[in-house]
């Protein structure tokens, strides 16, 4: 499973570029390239930092092994260094089958990166063991965990986490892995929180999954996964029923 890269100037018409992340063959960490982030350094160096997975790369559970592994790209993305001395995977208290999704930002406040992971604990009940866990870096290249970033203790996991700022408010968004299927999004006036409910806290309904997001000239884009249904309709749309009020951004955002 490679990355392929996708271009639109309108949303509406893509252009496919060709595999830009390519796997790296049936006996590397990275046979499978699964999600990720890119981020733009002070030098102009596009950083992408994806999770690697092998069926045949077992941890010390007999689980497959998930990794966070590192690329980078010179040329605006057109063609990509891989950086295997920068592998890491999951540390003590969590399992090593559960280590991926890495999202990185830049916290301007504490001038250094952060990177949220999908992780779980090695202990606890069996679906409330989903954590964000967390690790921080002042090079994009050494990363040290620090304590996660959110630990609710209430779902199986928080597949493909994110966080951004608008106006004076934090959003963070992550899709619930439990019996729901959908992606969530909790706000808060700093990034150490507290993190609150907000009334309608999804975006979009039931099986809206997976979504990441992007901004571009003050607008936040979404782009997720709708699952293919029975009769091909979504559960709670052409039967009568509304969709789920979704969150509506903006960049004047103040309140929730």
């Amino acid at each position: 499973m490679p990355w392929y890269r996708v271009t639109t100037e309108d949303l509406v018409t893509y252009r496919e570029n060709g595999e830009a992340i390519a796997s790296g063959g049936s006996l590397a960490e990275d046979f499978n390239i699964y999600t990720g982030s890119i981020v733009l350094d002070d030098q102009g160096t596009h950083h992408a930092f994806y999770t690697g997975q092998n069926p045949e790369n077992l941890g010390q559970d007999g689980r497959a092994l998930q990794l966070v592994m590192h690329a980078t790209s010179h040329d605006n993305m057109t063609s990509w260094q891989r950086h295997p001395e920068h592998t890491f995977g999951a540390g003590p208290g969590y399992e090593s089958g559960d280590w991926r999704d890495p999202f990185v930002f830049w916290d301007a406040d504490a001038k250094l990166w952060r990177m949220l992971i999908a992780a779980r604990h090695e202990s606890g009940p069996e679906r409330r063991r989903g954590t964000i866990a967390q690790c921080t870096s002042s090079d994009l290249n050494h990363w040290e965990a620090v304590e996660p970033f959110w630990d609710p203790r209430r779902y199986v996991a928080h597949e493909c986490p994110e966080v951004f700022q608008i106006g004076d408010w934090w959003y963070m968004v992550y899709s619930e892995f439990s019996d729901a299927f959908t992606t969530r999004y909790r706000m808060a006036r700093d990034l150490k929180g507290p993190w609150i409910v907000p009334e309608y806290d999804t975006l979009d309904g039931r099986a809206y999954y997976a979504a990441k997001s992007a901004e571009r000239d003050g607008r936040r884009l979404f782009f997720g996964w709708i699952a293919s249904k029975k009769t091909h309709m979504m559960t709670g749309l052409g039967n009568g029923q509304e969709p789920c009020p979704c969150l509506k951004l903006s960049s004047a955002a103040t309140e929730p």
